[in-house]
């Protein structure tokens, strides 16, 4: 736990001791505990919110993906047709002639 031995943690016990007391000591524990107990609350929720950013990424980027195929659909163009000819056109001269 961050580097620190049994013999470390007796010494800050002890400084803890002199300078807040036996009668406020507890107390103290209790709001790092609390403190401790908030912040990791705190990591929790932002990694979930990074989570959600991600998932949201994706979603867009599928929506996206989906746009352009879309649009890509959308922008054919059909092809032209070609131009009819009128009847007399597109008679023989000899269809002409039996008419």
């Amino acid at each position: 736990m961050f580097g620190i031995g049994m013999p470390e943690l007796l010494i800050i016990l002890v400084v803890a001791l002199i300078v807040f007391g036996p009668n406020k000591l507890p107390e103290v524990g209790k709001s790092m505990g609390r403190a401790v107990r908030e912040f990791k609350k705190a990591i929790n929720e932002f990694k979930q919110s990074m989570d959600v950013d991600t998932d949201l990424t994706e979603v867009k980027k599928a929506f996206d993906e989906i746009k352009g195929d879309v649009k890509e659909t959308i922008d054919i163009k059909p092809k032209p047709e070609p131009e009819k000819k009128t009847e007399l056109a597109e008679k023989t001269p000899e269809q002409k002639e039996s008419q």
